[in-house]
């Protein structure tokens, strides 16, 4: 273990005497001292190297007389192992993780004001085709409180707007809204009537968190970092791809966040080809997987300035309590006692339907859609309640929201249904009859008026429609 050392040093010691020797040489024969001194005065040095090399030894060997100060001294110089490696890497990776994070946290902490454009993704693998939900919403937020989120896809959405703690939702389709007071922006973004006006497509944007007073807090009290990916490009830009995990979550969330002075978030995903989780009863359509991505774009700094932005209600809209159950409540207003709307349709096994052609028997419309959780619990329980009442003149079409035939005929197939399902491919029927929220259920009598509706599956549905019924047939006789 001292061999090397020793000749290390002894190898100095030559290097230092070549340089000495000719300064040495060079000053005696100037000074024209060539006699028996000098030769005194050369064995002199060269006996410096000897007691120099004895002097370090004895050193070292008093400093490390167990040896194994030594042999840590020495192993520190040698090449780490694999597992070392990859250690000092995970840590490494995760305190840049945690930088990267407090820094993108901190810059929007220090805005005042700002908006972007929010794109959302939702992506459904299933066993035989893969399916693309698109919505686009544009966002301005200020500290002051202000808070305004207006839908550019799909158009029948809406906007919501916060000033101070008056919070006003609108849904220009159906020219309703509402108004009350809420605290602060996280119960904003969380109340059912924003999820209404968006489409249900932001509830998991990160909007609570980008807009909170301590963002870093808002985004880990759920969360912890799993691992650093590195710099990755998107749409040209180079950023830092952050992977963290929300507790109890089977899926990681993907972070995309902009390397540089101005750390904007760019991709959020927080779910990438997640299993669905199918109901226990009814099975949806065997979707297998589920990819949801948002793109923040139009990144813009703005002044804070709220004033004048008041919300004004359209001409002609109408305030209700909540947009969410003002789609039963304006059906009701607007068609219960009065001639239910005539529309003809496709059906999913390739023959027409027409409600006037059913002048004379009840009929049951159920507005509804296979990726619809409620939807798909709703629609064995009126396929047996018409059913029980078919032998009495009853009929029932479920008409079928936006989506192709094939998926249909899969979810009845696996379901064991056999509804007669007419195909509203551009929502018109549902239009009609003012369809903001599925599934809906329309009972019209044999008068060809509207006797009933319903938004929503609740537990005593079997019992509800049963009696709608039996007082439709009762009032025709």
């Amino acid at each position: 273990m001292y061999i090397p050392l020793i000749v290390e040093i002894n190898s100095c010691i030559d290097f230092l005497l070549q340089l000495l020797a000719p300064m040495i040489s060079f000053l005696l024969f100037g000074a024209n001292l060539l006699s028996d001194d000098l030769l005194v005065f050369g064995n002199k040095i060269l006996d410096m190297r000897t007691r120099f090399c004895l002097v370090m030894l004895v050193a070292l060997l008093l400093q490390c007389s167990s040896g194994a100060k030594i042999a840590a001294a020495f192993s520190a110089t040698e090449p780490t192992s694999n597992s070392s490696t990859m250690s000092a890497s995970t840590e490494s990776d995760a305190a840049i993780a945690e930088r990267v994070l407090r820094e993108t946290c901190a810059f929007y902490r220090s805005l005042q004001a700002f908006s972007f454009r929010i794109t959302s993704d939702l992506n459904l693998k299933t066993t035989d085709k893969v399916t693309d939900k698109i919505d686009v919403a544009d966002l301005q937020f200020e500290r002051a409180p202000y808070f305004r989120v207006k839908t550019r896809r799909p158009k029948r959405a809406g906007e919501a707007t916060l000033i101070d703690s008056n919070a006003s939702f609108y849904k220009p389709e159906w020219r309703v809204y509402s108004t009350r007071n809420l605290s602060n922006i996280n119960e904003f973004v969380k109340d059912q009537d924003f999820g209404c006006v968006t489409d249900g497509a932001l509830k998991a944007a990160l909007l609570e968190v980008l807009t909170a007073d301590d963002p870093y807090s808002e985004l880990m009290k759920s969360r912890s970092i799993e691992s650093y990916k590195g710099l990755d490009t998107v749409d040209g830009v180079s950023c830092h791809h952050l992977v963290l995990r929300r507790k109890g979550a089977s899926c990681a969330e993907h972070y995309y966040l902009t390397a540089g002075k101005q750390p904007w978030i760019r991709v959020y995903r927080p779910e990438e080809n997640c299993p669905l989780v199918t109901l226990p009863v009814v099975e949806t359509a065997a979707k297998t997987a589920m990819t949801r991505t948002f793109t923040y774009t139009n990144f813009r700094r703005r002044q804070a300035s709220s004033h004048g932005r008041k919300f004004k209600p359209p001409a002609g809209a109408l305030k209700v309590s909540q947009l969410v159950f003002s789609s039963a409540n304006d059906a009701r207003q607007t068609l219960v006692g009065k001639s239910a709307p005539k529309f003809e349709v496709g059906t999913v096994n390739g023959a027409n339907f027409s409600l006037s052609k059913l002048r004379g028997k009840v009929v049951v419309i159920e507005f509804w859609a296979t990726w619809c959780s409620p939807c798909c619990r709703a629609m064995p329980v009126i396929d047996r309640v018409c059913g029980d009442f078919a032998g009495q003149g009853v009929q029932f079409i479920a008409l079928n929201q936006k989506e192709d035939a094939s998926v249909i005929k899969s979810f009845l197939q696996k379901n064991s249904l056999t509804s007669q399902v007419g195909l509203d491919a551009k929502g018109q029927v549902a239009a009609l009859y003012h369809v903001v929220g599925i599934p809906q259920t329309v009972v019209v009598g044999k008068d060809g008026k509207v006797k009933s509706v319903h938004v929503g599956c609740p537990s005593d549905l079997r019992e509800i429609l049963t009696q709608d019924l039996s007082s439709a047939l009762k009032l025709a006789n």
